[in-house]
């Protein structure tokens, strides 16, 4: 039996059951937080998708459309942007989507957050009791859109990020060596990056020791104990205000810090 059969039959076992999420939970979390009908936040979540499978302006004025329904910048970053992308992704699995088509519709969901972040942007902003955190990508990941939206909350929180993508993770450790932060963080979107994002963590680890904790997050390990510990990351992030405030914590008590999601 090769290696790549040995993970294949790790990941199995690893993996917990799943089922197919019901399409009226795509809006829900938008629905709670924005406190507009369920119905209205999945219709525009819908819209939403729509545009941006069909192109940059239709993109542009979907955004217009939601400042009449009187729905904010920081609304459509937070809520409307991921629960597109997770729609997109459920389309994609029923075979309703190209991969081609959920590609460029991610490009120009990408494009709108860039688009908003601009006017949070303060990476070289802060002093010295600032929150500094470093997101990180492994370099194959093709999921940049999720680390972006979680970049700006962390952003509008108060905190310092620094986001690394597309890099090698020779220049990643490099960085890390040379650039001192309150605590990494390691974005994993599909369980087939799973082994790569472990060694990732485990070169970051042996750069920082117990200085700074590097931890993991994102849609690959959001249900499932068994997959955070196969990363060997020092805890689980299931928000960026969870993030935050554990980076908080580290500075006060200068010592690393488990979450209660800890692998």
């Amino acid at each position: 039996m090769d290696g790549n059969q040995n993970q294949t039959q790790l990941m199995d076992r690893l993996r917990p059951a799943t089922q197919k999420t019901p399409s009226y939970v795509v809006a829900s979390v938008a629905s709670r937080l924005s406190r507009r009908p369920r119905a209205a936040c999945e219709r525009t979540t819908t819209r939403l998708l729509d545009a941006a499978l069909a192109s940059d302006d239709a993109v542009a004025k979907a955004l217009r459309d939601m400042y009449r329904e009187g729905i904010s910048d920081e609304q459509v970053v937070d809520l409307y942007v991921p629960a597109a992308a997770m729609l997109m992704g459920r389309e994609w699995c029923d075979n309703k989507c190209s991969f081609v088509a959920v590609t460029i519709a991610s490009i120009r969901l990408t494009g709108l957050v860039r688009q908003l972040n601009a006017k949070w942007y303060s990476d070289a902003q802060h002093s010295e009791d600032t929150p500094c955190i470093l997101l990180a990508l492994p370099e194959a990941a093709q999921h940049a859109l999720g680390i972006l939206v979680v970049t700006s909350k962390l952003r509008r929180l108060g905190a310092s990020v620094r986001v690394m993508t597309g890099v090698s993770d020779d220049e990643i450790s490099a960085h890390v060596r040379d650039n001192p932060y309150d605590l990494i963080a390691i974005s994993i979107g599909h369980e087939d990056g799973l082994e790569t994002a472990r060694d990732l963590v485990k070169r970051l680890k042996q750069v920082v020791g117990t200085s700074t904790p590097v931890g993991v997050g994102g849609p690959a390990v959001a249900n499932s104990e068994a997959l955070r510990a196969f990363t060997y990351a020092d805890f689980y992030i299931a928000s960026p205000e969870e993030l935050l405030t554990l980076c908080v914590t580290k500075m006060a008590s200068k010592a690393p810090v488990t979450s209660s999601r800890s692998a």
